[in-house]
């Protein structure tokens, strides 16, 4: 499990006002809200059928999810445990066949390694075990191993776009972020030229955080009509987020004096690869040079939606092994409740700590 920042109360604080629009960190489309883990939402593409894992099974090769757990999942799974060293990350070295366009197209960044999938704390070996029994199992299986897809619609074409006026105002503090972010390996670059024939440039910008720091955000509704967001399956960036009032029936269940804790998941979106046949739509210039993400990025439409499913299952994880279902979680925050007197919020709250899925 990725850090967590917690807060713990020992007594249930009075009903807050709503405040539960979607949130900045990417356009998702809010609809009913449940506090159900969700697994009915329609699979993502994965990754195009010439990419193939280092045992040659194409991504389209895999089932899809189903109400409950297929028997071939356990066979993939020990399939595919051999072929990660043990330690490693999620990351494997997946090179699309289109990688051989770049040989023929002047000026591109010849370079087959540009197509392996970003760095995350996520490993896949122990990922796998956790998932055995969870009904959307196959889907979060197939994101870490070959890269979650954006589900683009549009033809591949290559544009160029000017970064944001916020991100001009201090390029200090952008280079500082940009470095890390490629220390990561969360972010490719920088190359002198593009990286890929079908480059699409879209702004970087910065937006404030909470904590009075700054968050870089890729300004993927940039432009109007003719953007990445815009040609993002509408279906496919669908939310189910829980809300107030929910919170509150979950309170009041308790009754008078229930134990809450609450905890959060940094960089929350930044622990889902991107499926490399997606790299093409993420990348932005920054002093001329050319960069692509990685990993799910903040201003993505569809990202709220893919955490989520991922969110949802450490929500069912935390569940089954905590045994207390008195537990909700919007997108990265989750909140936990036991009655008074008794030891069952701290104990889910440390089994979610303690999970290094």
């Amino acid at each position: 499990m990725p850090p967590v920042r917690t807060r713990v109360t020992k007594r249930a604080s009075r009903k807050r006002r709503e405040t539960m629009g979607t949130p900045s960190r990417g356009r998702g489309h809010r609809c009913s809200q449940s506090t159900r883990p969700r697994t009915n939402l329609a699979p993502t593409r994965q990754a195009p059928a010439e990419a193939t894992d280092a045992g040659g099974i194409p991504p389209e090769a895999l089932p899809l999810p189903s109400d409950t757990i297929q028997p071939t999942l356990t066979s993939q799974i020990d399939q595919s445990i051999p072929e990660i060293p043990s330690g490693s990350g999620a990351s494997t070295d997946m090179h699309a066949a289109s990688a051989e366009l770049t040989t023929q197209v002047p000026g591109v960044q010849n370079n087959g390694s540009i197509y392996s999938l970003g760095t995350t704390p996520i490993k896949l070996q122990n990922l796998c075990k956790h998932l055995v029994g969870y009904s959307d199992c196959e889907f979060i299986f197939q994101g870490f191993k070959y890269g979650f897809n954006l589900q683009y619609l549009d033809p591949r074409a290559p544009r160029e776009s000017c970064n944001l006026p916020s991100l001009n105002a201090n390029t200090v503090i952008a280079e500082s972020k940009i470095k890390k972010e490629v220390a990561l390996k969360r972010v490719a670059g920088p190359f002198v030229h593009p990286p890929f024939p079908n480059l699409q440039v879209s702004p970087l910008g910065r937006v404030p955080k909470k904590d009075g720091d700054m968050r870089l955000i890729h300004h993927l509704s940039y432009p109007e009509n003719k953007s990445i967001n815009d040609f993002i399956d509408p279906e496919a960036c669908t939310v189910h987020y829980s809300n107030i009032d929910q919170a509150a029936e979950m309170i009041a269940k308790v009754g008078k004096g229930a134990y809450l804790a609450k905890t959060d998941i940094k960089s929350a979106f930044r622990l889902l690869p991107v499926s490399p046949g997606d790299f093409d739509l993420l990348d932005f210039r920054f002093q001329d040079k050319y960069y692509f993400d990685k990993m799910l990025p903040f201003g993505s439409s569809i990202s709220c939606a893919l955490f989520d499913r991922f969110a949802s299952f450490l929500h069912w994880l935390t569940q089954n092994y905590s045994q207390n279902d008195l537990i909700i979680h919007y997108l990265d925050d989750f909140l936990f409740c036991g009655p008074p007197g008794t030891s069952t919020c701290h104990n889910a709250l440390n089994v979610f700590k303690d999970f290094h899925p």
